[in-house]
């Protein structure tokens, strides 16, 4: 087996739930940071199943809960297991596990429309990693920033700069998971949620076809776009916001669909009218979101929404990529990052972060008080 001095590895488990992500990274003393390894893991059929309804219900059992909380613990803790002996890595080189979890509810504050208390929830014991592995275990990332009054996302950012700091000025990464989101890095570090990613596209995919997501979006290709209901949906008060700000499910799920879509629009469309709609307002949002941004001309797009070529198409129309002076758009591997696991790697980066007492969210991203240390420490 190889050994890796400064080996941290990190888990991340997205809002598409479309599988688990684990990255293995190395870092020198000058905090340099090395990728050495990564996979994603499908979830087991019932594991997945479960996860979606936990995420999407309105009212949660104590009992589903915390059963949930414990199988995709120990879900992760064996995924690990698995992925270190395939990719001949000691165990005892890693110094720390970065668990993301799986977020079940996100409610930050500001949220339009509520007086609620903020918080934000992830599942995945890690107790239970931390047994399984024999590995310390980093977990719990994101209360730490909320406590602290910002949005307790979105958390990667600051990776993002350190991976980026040596690319020319003017360069925002956005990863299309099932939230997108975007950073942006020149005299201040920017970066918060745009709003829906793959999350729709995908339920309704779901809904319609009996398909976990749109290949390439050729579904979506099929269909015409109906301006009167991209109309209604772009109405949303979220994106009216001003940073920073945060989403989620919670919001942008076929519930929040049906109520901004009128009984005769839906009766007057066909259902890949509705995909390619959908996936226009995932395009929109986006495109608006790097104008809006000052100083772009780069724009590196990672995450599963970048294998969608319909949708990066759409993307590259709406920023004029071919046009003399448009910007540039490139998935990540471009610049040799790889688009899957690069969350995973920031999670695994906060865990060494923790483990080193530095800081691990920065006020001019989430809008805390202030900087935050970030995790709780398992040991097993």
């Amino acid at each position: 087996m190889r050994s890796q001095n400064h080996m941290f590895v990190g888990v991340m488990t997205g809002t598409s739930i479309d599988g688990l992500d684990i990255a293995a990274i190395e870092i020198d003393p000058n905090e340099k940071v090395g990728f050495i390894a990564s996979e994603t893991t499908a979830y087991p059929f019932d594991l997945r199943k479960n996860l979606l309804a936990l995420s999407q219900a309105d009212a949660v059992s104590i009992s589903s809960y915390g059963e949930l909380d414990t199988a995709l613990g120990k879900f992760i803790g064996n995924s690990v297991n698995s992925f270190l002996r395939k990719f001949g890595i000691d165990p005892k080189a890693v110094q720390a596990i970065g668990s993301h979890g799986q977020t079940i509810r996100h409610q930050p504050p500001g949220k339009p429309g509520t007086s609620e208390q903020s918080f934000t929830l992830q599942i995945g014991d890690p107790n239970q990693i931390a047994y399984i592995t024999e590995i310390i275990t980093i977990a719990d990332f994101r209360r730490m920033d909320i406590a602290a009054g910002g949005q307790g996302a979105p958390l990667v950012p600051l990776f993002h700069q350190k991976i980026l700091k040596k690319q020319e000025s003017g360069t925002a990464l956005v990863n299309i998971g099932g939230i997108a989101n975007i950073t942006y890095i020149e005299d201040t570090l920017l970066g918060y949620d745009i709003g829906p990613g793959n999350c729709l596209v995908d339920a309704w995919c779901q809904r319609k076809l009996d398909k976990p997501y749109d290949d390439k979006g050729h579904w979506a290709r099929t269909g015409k776009l109906n301006d009167e209901l991209l109309e209604r949906l772009l109405n949303e008060p979220y994106f009216h916001l001003e940073p920073p700000k945060s989403t989620g499910k919670e919001l942008f799920n076929l519930d929040w669909f049906e109520r901004n879509t009128t009984e005769h629009q839906l009766k007057s469309m066909n259902s890949q009218d509705v995909q390619r709609t959908l996936l226009e307002l995932t395009a929109l949002t986006i495109s608006n979101s790097v104008k809006e941004t000052p100083r772009i001309s780069n724009v590196i797009v990672c995450g599963g929404g970048r294998s969608n070529e319909f949708l990066m198409e759409r993307i590259s129309s709406l920023l004029d990529v071919e046009e003399k002076g448009g910007y540039v758009l490139d998935a990540s591997e471009h610049w040799d990052i790889d688009g899957d696991s690069l969350e995973a790697s920031a999670f695994a980066w906060l865990a060494f972060r923790r483990l080193n007492n530095l800081v691990g969210a920065v006020p001019s991203v989430t809008g805390a008080k202030k900087p935050s240390i970030l995790g709780a420490i398992y040991n097993p």
